[in-house]
């Protein structure tokens, strides 16, 4: 019983850092291309 109460949480919480992962990615991203133009 108590699993199942808590699972959702989990699983919510394991989405929402997967979309924070993809957030920070992106971000990477669009920061290493701003690192490059500036080397140039």
């Amino acid at each position: 019983m108590d699993t199942d109460r808590t699972d959702p949480y989990g699983k919510r919480k394991i989405e929402s850092d997967l979309q924070n992962d993809d957030y920070l990615r992106s971000f990477n991203k669009e920061f290493e291309k701003l690192k490059i133009q500036l080397e140039f």
